[in-house]
C-alpha cells in the first residue's frame, strides 16, 4: 500500500516533465550538431522487473529510480525518473521504444517543472535541439526562492505536503506557486512575481477532513 501511495505521487510528474517543447514560450537553441550519445535503456532488465501498471520502482545505492514504459501520443516510450536522497531536483530521461535516449532534463521532485537545459535526440543519437527550461525564469532562480521561503515562511520542501510549481500565468507573468501544511489542518499558499521578486499573493486554508 506504501509503495502504491509513492508510485502515484512521483506518477504525477512523469507528463510534467515531458519532450521538450514551447508552452512558455521558451527559446529553442538548434545547435552542436556534432554532438552525439550513446546512452541506452535497459529494456530487458525492464521486461524482467516490470509490474501490471508497467513500471519499475527500486533503489541503486543513494538513488530512488521509477521506470514506466507508456505512450504519448499513441507513441510509446520508457520513462525514467531518478531522485537522489536529500535533494529536490531529480533527473529525468526518456527513451525510444528501442532504447535509445530521446529526452534528458531535470525537473523539480514529483510534481515537476522543468530545469536547467533539456537535450532532445534523435533514433541515431544526434542532439537536435537543446531548451533552456529556466530561460522565462531567470530573474529569481529556484535556489534564492528555496532559500526565501525557508528563512521567511520556515517551509519544509522535504514534507509530503509541500507543492511547487513554476508557470507562466494567464497575462505571462512567471510566478512560483508554492502551497504547504503551516500547521495542524492548515495550509498556505503564497505566490511570487519572478519578475519582481515579490509575493503577490498569500492565502491560509482548511484541509478538507
Amino acid at each position: 500500500m506504501k509503495r502504491l501511495i509513492i508510485l502515484s505521487i512521483i506518477l504525477i510528474g512523469i507528463y510534467s516533465c515531458s519532450a521538450p517543447n514551447n508552452s512558455c514560450n521558451i527559446q529553442t537553441r538548434i545547435g552542436k550538431q556534432m554532438e552525439t550519445t550513446s546512452e541506452e535503456f535497459d529494456t530487458l532488465l525492464f521486461q524482467m522487473n516490470r509490474g501490471y501498471n508497467n513500471d519499475y520502482m527500486y533503489r541503486t545505492g543513494q538513488w530512488q529510480v521509477l521506470q514506466r514504459y507508456m505512450s504519448d501520443n499513441n507513441v510509446y516510450y520508457y520513462y525514467e525518473r531518478k531522485l537522489k536522497d536529500g535533494e529536490l531536483i531529480e533527473e529525468y530521461r526518456r527513451f525510444f521504444s528501442s532504447g535509445k535516449l530521446n529526452v534528458r532534463g531535470f525537473c523539480y521532485k514529483n510534481h515537476g517543472f522543468s530545469i536547467g537545459v533539456w537535450s532532445e535526440y534523435n533514433e541515431d543519437g544526434k542532439l537536435i535541439r537543446e531548451i533552456d527550461k529556466d530561460e522565462p525564469f531567470r530573474n529569481y532562480p529556484w535556489n534564492e526562492v528555496r532559500l526565501f521561503m525557508e528563512k521567511e515562511y520556515h517551509v519544509d520542501f522535504f514534507d509530503k505536503h509541500t507543492i511547487v510549481h513554476r508557470y507562466l500565468d494567464t497575462t505571462s507573468i512567471p510566478v512560483y506557486d508554492i502551497c504547504w501544511q503551516s500547521k495542524k489542518d492548515v495550509f498556505k499558499n503564497v505566490i511570487i512575481d519572478i519578475s519582481t521578486r515579490k509575493v503577490i499573493k498569500e492565502k491560509e486554508f482548511k484541509a478538507q477532513k
